[in-house]
């Protein structure tokens, strides 16, 4: 009897033991499977960016980020250079647009100044310029008038950045700007449109910072949509 006890007891640790082993390695399996979810699914729709309504087509092979800003906006004078490396980084796989928001009166004439700089082909020497004259010069550069006077140059006349600022290209380029932003529903700046489908904006759990790492996400998930489409 003791032995058939003992053959009992060895059977019951042995069952024991694989069960052991099987809760160990579903354990495992469950974690890994956890940690891959994670990882794959670090960034959730609707959470860390948002699915456009009315989604814009993008042509071309590389993918379009359109930056949604303002001169007259302090964050985004400080987001200007992270993004602008990143831009610099990703120039073989991504076009930067930067699309002035419409917001007032004031973001109105930045934006005119915007797309006028760009008419005479001086944005990449004023752009950064017109930041730092807004939030470090503490500046108020509330009319067209004051934008172009401290924008001229020897090469470029105040008369010559007013009539850009206000001519018809630049009203045109600004209506769209407003239309897009409205479309989008851009509601605070910066904020990056992705080919045109995917709204990344900074949140309580979306930093800056962190703006880019979602973006690349998104551009990863639209090169692949690329490479795997029957045109690709």
């Amino acid at each position: 009897m003791a032995n058939r006890d003992s053959k009992f007891l060895k059977k019951q640790k042995m069952a024991l033991g694989v069960i052991g082993v099987v809760v160990i390695a579903v354990a495992v399996y469950l974690f890994t499977v956890v940690i891959s979810d994670n990882v794959e699914g670090e960034f959730v729709e609707g959470e860390h960016f948002f699915a456009i309504e009315k989604p814009r087509r993008v042509r071309g092979n590389k993918v379009e980020v359109m930056e949604f800003f303002s001169y007259g906006c302090i964050h985004c004078y400080n987001f200007d250079d992270d993004l602008t490396d990143w831009a610099n980084e990703k120039a073989s796989q991504v076009t930067l647009v930067r699309t002035p928001v419409i917001a007032n009166d004031l973001w109105r004439n930045l934006g005119r100044a915007h797309y006028g700089l760009i008419e005479l082909d001086i944005l990449e020497e004023n752009h950064l310029r017109l930041f730092k004259e807004i939030h470090d010069g503490k500046r108020n550069l509330n009319t067209l008038e004051k934008i172009a006077s401290i924008l001229a140059t020897s090469e470029v006349s105040e008369d010559e950045l007013l009539a850009a600022f206000t001519s018809e290209q630049v009203t045109q380029k600004v209506n769209r700007a407003d239309n897009l932003a409205r479309r989008f529903k851009i509601a605070s700046v910066p904020n990056l449109v992705v080919n045109g489908k995917y709204r990344v904006g900074a949140s309580r759990d979306v930093g800056l910072i962190k703006m880019l790492d979602v973006v690349d996400f998104l551009i990863q998930q639209e090169s692949d949509l690329k490479t795997n489409s029957p045109a690709g």
